[in-house]
């Protein structure tokens, strides 16, 4: 049996291609792509054979990666009229070498950091003057990304998903109020989560850090010394005392209920209205568009066929990266679909990036059924729904078929 052979910067490659021929390039760009899809797999053809090797014995992420490339069929490819490009543009990625393809994602070095430095005074319960000063530095720097935007021209979809998330952190802190708010729930945490910590049968005495930032689980905690570190979304801010006591019984109790009750709590309307508030403000991007597909077409005749129309349509957007296990996510709380990106080559037929769409779209409809604290997607009503889906067995079998990299 061959050993594994481990390549590096084929994945990257991989979702660089991707990105840029979702974005529609124009001809000279297609070219360029293919250039560098050409010369990337006639290297990792060159490094097979050295070892003695074949694409099987690549590792699943470069597998992935591989098969990916291997199957564009450029001629099919869609492409745009050349158009003009802003040569002056804030801190971008590094430029890629020659014969890779423009990446049209644009970041704010240095942003996240910035707002963790602030996270981290506003954790220390500041007096009101370093208040004014956080404010006035959160100000001016939500201010200066603004104006860098528009002088530039760039767009909501040229920037990526992290400054978009911090961009609309930023903006919403940049109000007084909002600092107000955001300082009082660290209060109202700090106190849930001291008492939880007091109720163990051996509480340690440590301090707690509270930050809340963008991210995408319920929370986040670490231990640093003397420190423990407490990471929440930002429309957590919304909690009230009540809430706040669910999510330190999750974090420090036992009770089998207390995700659920936390879960509830950020489907609530206050939960929602912040959370669409200040994702408003980093720039909503719904990104349907691939290479081969277009989510919003599937959602659009999958919503006519099996829900009359009715289903309101959630936030859709491809995966960033290539999967073999999961090809479909339904975000309860975000309202949001997402598919695997690995569904998005032209051999893949419609009805199996529809049937993936039916399937997350189910679990808008079903929701989560809890019992003893544990939540359930699936039950027997949601498989029953599913195998309505006109090819439902073709579309499982195609599911199998990629799973298994074919």
């Amino acid at each position: 049996m061959s050993a594994v052979v481990r390549l590096t910067g084929l994945v990257g490659l991989s979702n660089r291609i991707r990105a840029a021929l979702a974005a529609r390039p124009t001809p000279a760009d297609l070219a360029r792509a293919r250039l560098a899809v050409d010369r990337a797999l006639a290297q990792v053809h060159a490094i097979l054979a050295k070892h003695g090797a074949q694409p099987r014995d690549l590792a699943a992420p470069s597998r992935r990666a591989y098969d990916y490339l291997r199957s564009l069929r450029w001629d099919t490819i869609p492409t745009a009229a050349a158009r003009a490009i802003p040569t002056a543009r804030p801190a971008t990625r590094p430029a890629q070498p020659a014969g890779r393809p423009r990446t049209p994602q644009v970041r704010w070095a240095g942003l996240g950091r910035f707002a963790e430095k602030l996270m981290a005074r506003l954790a220390r319960a500041p007096s009101p003057q370093e208040q004014s000063e956080i404010r006035r530095a959160i100000e001016g720097a939500s201010g200066r990304i603004e104006s860098t935007l528009r002088r530039q021209g760039v767009a909501n979809d040229r920037l990526t998903p992290a400054t978009r998330e911090w961009r609309g952190w930023l903006a919403w802190m940049a109000e007084a109020e909002n600092v107000a708010a955001y300082l009082a729930a660290v209060d109202r945490a700090r106190a849930a989560l001291t008492a939880a910590r007091a109720a163990k049968p051996r509480p340690t005495d440590t301090e707690f850090a509270l930050e809340f930032r963008p991210m995408r689980f319920i929370y986040r905690m670490r231990h640093r010394g003397t420190t423990t570190h407490v990471m929440m979304p930002t429309p957590m801010v919304s909690f009230d005392v009540t809430a706040f006591a669910d999510l330190a019984d999750l974090v420090f109790g036992d009770s089998r209920t207390a995700k659920q009750r936390v879960v509830e709590r950020m489907k609530s309307e206050s939960y929602a209205d912040l959370f669409d508030e200040i994702e408003g403000l980093g720039g909503v991007v719904d990104a349907t568009r691939g290479v081969a597909h277009d989510l919003a077409e599937s959602f659009d005749r999958v919503n006519a066929r099996y829900f009359a129309g009715r289903m309101p349509r959630p936030r859709l957007s491809w995966s960033r990266g290539l999967t073999r296990r999961k090809f479909g996510h339904y975000d309860h709380v975000r309202d949001w679909v997402m598919l695997s990106s690995t569904m998005d080559r032209p051999d893949v037929p419609a009805f199996v990036v529809d049937y993936v769409m039916y399937h997350e779209l189910l679990h808008k409809r079903h929701g989560i059924r809890w019992s003893n604290g544990r939540g359930y997607a699936h039950t027997a009503e949601f498989y029953a729904d599913e195998r309505k889906f006109e090819n439902w067995q073709q579309g499982e079998e195609w599911i199998k078929r990629l799973a298994r990299g074919e």
